[in-house]
């Protein structure tokens, strides 16, 4: 689903965006032959019909879609800041690019996404899940005086974008009681430590 900036260590998603850029050089040359413009190159200013323009309420409070010649990337709103544990300078950005897309230069955009709050035992799942498959979340959720992590998160939400191809991921947020800050995890479909990172409300 990608960036050209990683820490050591940063998602899969960066080196796809990087072998994405590549194909910009294409995407305008493609367009000068007078060749169908989408082979390579997403047009931003007259996206296809079925290409998502907006993110649900629940979801644009923290992210935004920000389009490229690559196609879509989920990043940061105006009012979260997104960052990596342990970094405050790479960029976080998630593209509607699965691993499954890798090796196809065309665009993928978003067609749908979703958002939903997660309750009671469903949310206590995902958590115990997180805690199993994702060290890194295990680590951050664990109180360091008792070393016990919570029982179940304060609040949490299940994200699923949907692009052209019609491949789906999965991005799991979750406030840990009396925190501000909310740990998001995109499993695709595993939940790995490398597309862990931390969203922070302004407000």
């Amino acid at each position: 689903m990608s960036w050209s900036s990683r820490a050591p260590g940063a998602p899969w998603c960066g080196r796809l965006l990087s072998l994405c850029l590549l194909c910009f050089p294409l995407a305008g040359l493609a367009h000068s032959e007078g060749e169908a413009e989408d082979i390579y190159g997403m047009d931003c200013e007259h996206p296809p019909k079925d290409a998502l323009a907006k993110l649900p309420a629940d979801l644009a409070r923290w992210a935004r879609i920000m389009c490229m010649p690559t196609g879509h990337v989920l990043v940061q709103s105006a009012s979260a800041q997104w960052r990596y544990p342990g970094s405050f300078t790479t960029k976080v950005m998630f593209p509607a690019r699965s691993g499954q897309d890798e090796n196809d230069g065309r665009p993928r955009y978003f067609t749908q996404v979703e958002i939903r709050a997660l309750h009671g035992d469903e949310a206590r799942a995902q958590h115990q899940r997180l805690l199993r498959e994702n060290p890194l979340y295990a680590d951050r959720v664990t109180d360091a005086t008792t070393q016990q992590p919570p029982v179940a998160p304060q609040a949490a939400w299940e994200v699923v974008g949907t692009n052209n191809a019609k491949v789906s991921y999965h991005i799991y947020l979750m406030q840990q009681p009396g925190a501000q800050d909310i740990l998001a995890t995109v499993c695709a479909p595993a939940c790995e430590p490398q597309n862990t990172f931390i969203v922070t409300p302004y407000h």
